[in-house]
């Protein structure tokens, strides 16, 4: 009966070290920590532990009831878990990151703590735990994030947008309470947001102050520097209060396909980096003739052209509506 046992006991251990493995080199991050207890009868098995992703822990319940015929339990917490019973917008839609599907509020706060960034300071957060490939940025102005995991001098946290990521504890300002974050809009795929001929103004205005002085910087969203995702990430969130995925592919899903000759001001333009395998964004403006402002890494910066001139250097050009301006 024990050497049956140890190898149900081995061959779910082998299992979750190998689910393991898998999302540490798919994600960079593998918050994957499971316990194992089989009763001295080799007839009932029990796991526990913590997981990232709710998927993470269908993959592993369903790997785990393949593999052995006993009755199986678990006591698993999913920290990206949404947990709030008063959240008003319960169907409000998630965003889809690198990590997975989750809600972008009240997520991940399972009585843990909350965070901001410091006055005066932006936060890095990174993809990986050993602080590398920049994620994106924590700017003072942005809504607090949950903590999902503290870990040593390293913090797990998820923002406002969905985004999970590594940071130093001690960039942070802890917020110890639970609390409501400030209304703001979600947008759905195969959707728009209704906003004011004022607003579209507002958006084009935020968009021509990064134009010419801001640098470009892989995964950057501060006046300091941005990305051309992280760019279009705080357009929207400034000018429309508008809640947008951080990485460009991402923000792909969202709104309605437009062809390029029928893009508006504040409209969306993806294309192709020639020559390159990375997806690229830019954004309408509402100068005369057909204007785009994006973050050129070619040009290491902001920068503001015609579409003739941006079509030298991308390729497989579409467009997404993602406002509508109402008229009063």
């Amino acid at each position: 009966m024990n050497s049956i046992r140890e190898a149900v006991l081995e061959t779910v251990i082998e299992l979750i070290g190998s689910l393991r493995k898998s999302y540490q080199e798919r994600y960079g991050t593998a918050i994957f920590e499971i316990q194992t207890e089989l009763d001295q009868t080799g007839r009932h098995l029990h796991l526990s532990g913590d997981v990232l992703l709710e998927k993470q822990k269908t993959e592993l319940m369903d790997g785990v009831k393949r593999i052995v015929s006993v009755p199986v339990t678990e006591a698993i917490t999913v920290l990206t878990e949404k947990t709030n019973p008063e959240d008003p917008n319960p169907s409000r839609p998630g965003f889809w990151n690198r990590l997975g599907w989750i809600q972008p509020r009240w997520i991940g706060n399972r009585g843990g703590a909350w965070g901001r960034a410091k006055s005066g300071e932006v936060i890095n957060v990174f993809r990986t735990s050993a602080l590398k490939n920049l994620s994106t940025q924590v700017n003072p102005f942005d809504d607090p994030f949950s903590v999902l995991k503290e870990m040593d001098s390293l913090c797990l946290i998820q923002l406002e947008d969905g985004t999970i990521g590594w940071i130093r504890p001690d960039e942070m300002e802890k917020i110890p309470e639970p609390l409501q974050l400030p209304d703001r809009n979600f947008l759905k795929s195969g959707e728009t947001v209704p906003v004011s001929p004022e607003t579209l103004e507002g958006i084009m205005a935020e968009a021509k102050t990064f134009v010419g002085k801001t640098p470009y910087l892989f995964g950057g969203r501060a006046p300091e520097g941005v990305d051309c995702s992280g760019l279009i990430q705080l357009i929207y969130l400034q000018g429309a209060n508008l809640i947008f995925p951080k990485h460009t592919r991402d923000q792909m899903r969202y709104g309605i396909d437009r062809s390029v000759s029928d893009l508006e001001p504040g409209d969306l333009l993806f294309a192709r980096v020639k020559e390159k395998n990375v997806w690229h964004v830019a954004v309408r403006t509402d100068d005369p003739g057909f204007g785009l402002i994006h973050a050129s890494l070619q040009q290491k910066k902001v920068i503001q052209e015609s579409l003739e001139d941006f079509s030298k250097s991308y390729h497989r050009l579409f467009g997404k509506k993602v406002l509508t301006v109402t008229q009063p």
